[in-house]
């Protein structure tokens, strides 16, 4: 790249190096390209799973984009945030055979739907201080900050065939039923969700390098080492059964895990670790 400069500068007569770098009260604003990363991995090693390290204690998918924000202190010292953010929706149909036209007909084709329903969502945010070094267009990139991330999950189903006091455990394309008590001794699973959330807050140390590929528009990538503190929530499934002695369908609550909370010190990709910025 050094090479590179230096002959486009020598032959095209370039702008003056120092006419890419960004000056002090310069503002930038900065994008991931961790998508396009995973896209361009996926081309040539024929995956479809191919990502960086997700957004850590948030557990969100690199498909999210985040957001950098910088303001220069100095020519060689700024200030920086990031804030990303991820909200998804996911709907799975099935069709199953339908239990009443079937019990009226045992030749009946009918079918009737069954769904599945997965929401998810989260976001971080993080503040910090970087200070870069060189003088050319490629610069080595140090810096630090806090961070907070959280991350929420919640699956519910929808199911064609009810049940009945005939038929307690219908037909169906995503329940397995289990006994929940002596009373409901056939339950089917309604959602899976948790109380409030993961949550992680903690303290990060970055380095990386930033490459000014045309005046004040630069490519960039870091990688973090972080000191962290997760909590992860109680998670619980309702279920619905029908109840010998009462005669009624009815829903449950079970705790299927209890909140959890775990120390950290790794290196972790956050946020915006391969990005585009450009500088006003």
């Amino acid at each position: 790249m050094f090479a590179q400069e230096k002959a486009q500068e020598q032959v095209q007569g370039t702008l003056p190096k120092e006419s890419f770098l960004p000056k002090t009260g310069d503002m930038a604003i900065g994008f991931t390209l961790d998508p396009i990363a995973a896209f361009v991995g996926n081309m040539f090693n024929g995956s479809t799973d191919n990502k960086l390290e997700p957004l850590h204690g948030s557990g969100l998918d690199n498909s999210c984009v985040s957001i950098m924000m910088k303001y220069m202190l100095t020519d060689n010292f700024a200030l920086k945030g990031n804030v990303g953010l991820i909200i998804s929706v996911e709907n799975n149909n099935e069709y199953v055979v339908d239990d009443v036209a079937t019990a009226l007909d045992p030749l009946s084709l009918d079918k009737v739907l069954d769904s599945k329903h997965t929401s998810n969502y989260g976001g971080s945010i993080s503040f910090g201080a970087e200070y870069r070094v060189g003088k050319r267009k490629v610069q080595g990139i140090f810096g630090g900050g806090v961070l907070y991330s959280f991350q929420s999950q919640n699956t519910s189903y929808t199911y064609g065939n009810g049940i009945t006091d005939v038929n307690q455990a219908p037909s169906s394309a995503f329940a397995q039923y289990e006994t929940y008590s002596t009373a409901i001794p056939q339950a089917r699973i309604i959602e899976d969700y948790n109380a409030s959330g993961t949550h992680t807050v903690g303290l990060y140390g970055s380095v990386g390098v930033e490459w000014f590929v045309a005046p004040k528009i630069s490519l960039g990538a870091d990688v973090n080492l972080c000191l962290l503190y997760t909590m992860t929530p109680n998670i619980y499934s309702r279920y619905e059964g029908y109840n010998i002695f009462t005669g009624q369908v009815e829903e449950r609550n079970k705790l299927i895990s209890p909140m959890d909370s775990y120390f950290e010190f790794s290196i972790r990709n956050i946020g915006a670790n391969l990005f585009i910025s450009f500088y006003f």
